[in-house]
């Protein structure tokens, strides 16, 4: 009776650790106006959380230069009403990381305000791609995760670890999206995650490493990129 007691006990541990479920994905939004491309993180959280923390990287050829700045507000992401007045005072003057072109954006409350389980935007930053010919690129992030509590942390993909010195460089996703005639005109989310590349076809059938002009075929689906 006390072994099937533990073992009940354990399981309802292990459940409630699993149903602390953070998942993190972005997109670049469609726009006219390349000096001011507005990329957007979605979060969805099934727990209350005190922050989140991740890296983004630009399309190749672009640079730290080209993120945009905010200088009345002081700041490169603008987060939505999701995020408490201490997160975003926290996020301000936040532009560091191990890579030099790209941006690290770190909105932990410093006075456990909570982010409340929920779904949607948590905010957005631009950045100027007026050098990006007419074509297809890609916004990655990064070693992306969220934080329930001061001494713990869940990874983007979902995964929980009690430990936040721990190393969780394993999750990332990508957005592709396409420039033509001087304009954001699509995208296609999370081409990436976890490492993990999606199939892409071209229309004979042959596997590329991301998408051409013309038709494609990504993960089953049709996809036309002019």
């Amino acid at each position: 009776m006390k072994k099937l007691l533990l073992s009940i006990l354990a399981l309802v541990a292990v459940s409630a650790v699993q149903a602390q479920n953070v998942n993190m994905y972005i997109e670049v939004e469609p726009t006219t106006d390349l000096k001011n491309i507005p990329v957007t993180l979605y979060l969805t959280n099934d727990v209350e959380i005190i922050g989140l923390q991740a890296t983004f990287a630009l399309p190749a050829g672009l640079t730290k230069a080209n993120y945009n700045y905010d200088e009345d507000e002081e700041m490169y992401f603008s987060m939505t009403n999701r995020t408490t007045k201490n997160h975003q005072r926290n996020s301000k003057n936040m532009f560091k990381s191990s890579a030099p072109d790209d941006l690290f954006i770190n909105c932990v409350s410093d006075n456990n305000s909570a982010i409340k389980e929920n779904s949607g935007a948590i905010g957005t930053f631009w950045f100027d791609g007026r050098k990006l010919a007419d074509g297809t690129y890609t916004v990655k992030m990064y070693d992306a995760c969220a934080f329930p509590d001061a001494n713990s942390r869940i990874d983007a993909a979902g995964k929980h670890t009690p430990d936040r010195s721990a190393d969780y460089k394993s999750f990332e996703c990508e957005y592709q999206f396409v420039v033509s005639n001087g304009a954001v005109v699509s995208g296609i989310n999370n081409l990436t995650v976890a490492g993990k590349a999606n199939s892409i076809y071209n229309i004979a059938g042959q596997q590329t490493n991301g998408l051409q002009k013309g038709l494609n075929i990504v993960d089953g689906q049709k996809v036309f990129v002019k």
